[in-house]
């Protein structure tokens, strides 16, 4: 029984170069970066799209309330956006950024004392 299931799977991949097997890994079909700018308390978004999916980014705060959210077409291969951090009380965001298929979360904690501090995590 296993070697016809191998045989069939073989046959698979031969017939259609676009079949996807369960268990195999998807390509990421979106990049993400983030970073501070040094001089400011302006954190930097930066999403590259394959253009393989429609991808949202979203913004909440530590309460778990929706702060931002913005959708990003398909044919939008590149998306930067400027947070100012300065304009926000101090706590944990998180940014969650997805296709469905694919999340990638980003955890900001925003603290302020005599100057304020962006601590960013994975």
């Amino acid at each position: 029984m296993k070697t016809f299931v191998k045989i069939f799977a073989f046959v698979l991949v031969l017939g259609s170069s676009f079949a996807a097997f369960a268990n195999e890994p998807e390509t990421p079909s979106f990049a993400v970066g983030m970073y501070q700018d040094p001089k400011n308390l302006i954190l930097n978004l930066m999403v590259e799209n394959s253009g393989a999916r429609e991808v949202t980014v979203k913004v909440y705060d530590e309460k778990g309330t929706l702060v931002f959210d913005e959708r990003l077409g398909k044919k939008q291969a590149k998306y930067r956006m400027k947070f100012k951090m300065n304009e926000m009380a101090n706590g944990t965001y998180k940014f969650v950024i997805s296709d469905n298929n694919q999340i990638v979360t980003k955890t900001v904690t925003l603290q302020s004392e005599e100057s304020r501090k962006i601590q960013l995590s994975k």
